[in-house]
């Protein structure tokens, strides 16, 4: 829960930052992404018993990162997939490289995300329910964790994108440059 509490402090910190007209702060240095990939996941399942998070990935990825915002990164991510995932299907979180670039994607199932909430999940403000709309519909308000997700990303030069339907479930995709600027 302290863990959880911190995310959830560093996260509201960034989104005032970004909200004032700050960029995010990152600090980029040459790492190796897999280790950072582990801790992560072995955290949030260690937080979250009741969820298995697969995480496949090969033994070493070397980029330029900023090795905190990797991890709040997967950690909102993985987060968003336990909050919005089926308890019963596995997440799964595969790390590759590819060319140039790394490639993450967060998969898991449980309700899809409707169509207008994809236009505009990854917005500052999150998606307020129009009166016509369940007043218990989940996906009336995703939170900030997803907008930070996108800044991260976009520090990093990259992009990401999210695919969510009933049969094949919610998948996020994320593709950084392995080599970029070390200060940003």
């Amino acid at each position: 829960s302290g863990a959880q509490m911190s995310n959830l402090i560093n996260n509201l910190l960034d989104f005032t930052r970004t909200r004032l007209g700050q960029t995010l702060p990152v600090r980029k240095e040459q790492l190796d992404l897999i280790p950072v990939c582990r801790q992560t996941v072995a955290e949030l399942a260690a937080a979250h018993p009741e969820h298995r998070i697969d995480l496949t990935c090969p033994e070493r990825i070397r980029g330029t990162f900023d090795r905190g915002r990797m991890s709040q990164m997967l950690s909102n991510l993985i987060g968003n997939a336990i909050q919005h995932g089926h308890p019963s299907t596995p997440i799964s979180v595969e790390v590759s490289a590819e060319s140039d670039d790394v490639i993450f994607q967060i998969h898991n199932h449980g309700a899809p995300i409707p169509e207008p909430a994809l236009l505009t999940l990854f917005e500052r403000t999150p998606r307020r329910r129009t009166e016509h709309e369940n007043p218990n519909n989940e996906f009336s308000h995703l939170g900030i964790g997803l907008f930070i997700v996108k800044k991260i990303v976009e520090a990093h030069s990259g992009t990401i994108s999210v695919t969510s339907t009933p049969e094949a479930g919610t998948a996020f995709v994320i593709r950084l440059p392995l080599r970029g600027k070390t200060h940003s």
